[in-house]
């Protein structure tokens, strides 16, 4: 196999093409970044699953008596482009879509769902450092973007009820807010209304339930963008010895202030761990990688305010299999389960994440 060749598919391998992103914290930042090797096309598409089913208080489990779930599905669609062997663009489109089962006041155990674009974002791609010979590759990129306020924030006025009385936020809002307070509790920006809602406009539920337990999925957890224009910063790096190799990736999201006067808490998520080589030929290769990956996200803010049930560390472990043919295609296929995440307040944590992802470079 010719440097040149081996070069471009260990960038394949060292980059992550699926975002590691909690899907509590209602933005999906992907970085899925092309190998840079001269100039050229890539299109990719990569789908991350994450079921929700357990309750954590501060930390520790708590009973699940009402069964809530939370099914997540975010599929991103990433156009990228190579401007030189260093530099380049990617534009990452998100399909978001979300399956919950939870108590409403009011209205008992409901059952919805929420679907549509989310955030879009741009991110540069540079590459710092390369060296490689035939024993050793070693290369270190840096990225930086822009996230877009492109996601329907619809599901944040939820926040906005008093008492955070979830499921019936916009007839609270209405009832509680006369017409001349309006302008006091107006959003800050206009929120943007792409998307599907169905769990609003559902009929009354069948289930009934005398005493509702409290709910672990609010407004901030369903909703498909912040209504704030967010940076992203980033770096990766990859070091090949003959057959195993090292690869590990950092990512750093910087909020601002969106719709409903909310503000996200700026995020850190991490993911990295030793691979080998299971075939290493000229046309094709095939790796097998074991995948440290986590987060941290401190309090979301709310008028002002911390929102207790928003700040989570998570560390998860699982494997990954890695796939390329010649310098034009790669595909990944992971699973994440948590070996420790610690959350304030109640809240609704992930099980496990099943990723998949492809991309072809012209």
């Amino acid at each position: 196999m010719n440097l040149r060749t081996l070069s471009l598919l260990s960038l394949l391998l060292a980059l992550p093409v699926s975002a590691r992103a909690c899907d509590l914290c209602a933005i999906y930042n992907v970085i899925e970044t092309q190998p840079l090797g001269g100039k050229g096309w890539t299109v990719g598409i990569a789908e991350q699953f994450t079921h929700f089913s357990t309750l954590q208080l501060d930390g520790r489990e708590v009973a699940n008596s009402a069964r809530q779930r939370l099914d997540s599905s975010v599929t991103q669609a990433a156009l990228g482009y190579s401007i030189t062997d260093r530099f380049g663009l990617q534009l990452n489109v998100p399909f978001i879509h979300r399956d919950f089962r939870r108590p409403e006041e009011g209205r008992g155990m409901r059952n919805g769902e929420t679907a549509g674009v989310g955030d879009l974002s741009l991110i540069t791609n540079f590459l710092a450092l390369r060296h490689e010979s035939e024993k050793t590759t070693f290369t270190w990129t840096l990225t930086g973007g822009v996230k877009f306020p492109t996601g329907s924030t619809r599901r944040l006025r939820e926040e906005t009820a008093e008492g955070h009385h979830h499921g019936t936020a916009e007839v609270a809002t209405e009832e509680e807010h006369p017409a001349g307070e309006e302008e006091h509790h107006a959003p800050a920006r206009t929120p943007a209304h792409a998307g599907v809602d169905h769990g609003a406009e559902e009929p009354p539920a069948e289930e009934a339930v005398e005493e509702l337990p409290t709910s672990g999925i609010h407004g901030h957890d369903l909703t498909l963008g912040s209504g704030s224009w967010d940076g992203i910063a980033g770096t990766s790096f990859f070091l090949r010895h003959r057959r195993l190799f090292l690869a590990a990736a950092l990512q750093y999201g910087i909020r601002s202030e969106g719709d409903y006067d909310y503000r996200f808490a700026n995020d850190l998520m991490w993911s990295g761990g030793p691979g080998v080589y299971l075939a290493l030929q000229e046309r094709y290769t095939g790796a097998v990688a074991l995948n440290c990956s986590g987060e941290h996200k401190g309090k979301d803010r709310f008028r002002g305010a911390d929102s207790e049930d928003t700040g989570i560390t998570a560390v998860y472990l699982g494997p990954e299999v890695r796939l390329t043919w010649k310098d034009r295609l790669s595909a990944e296929v992971g699973a994440d389960f948590p070996v420790n995440i610690d959350n304030t307040a109640l809240q609704i944590v992930p099980d496990y994440r099943l990723r998949a992802s492809i991309s072809i470079r012209f």
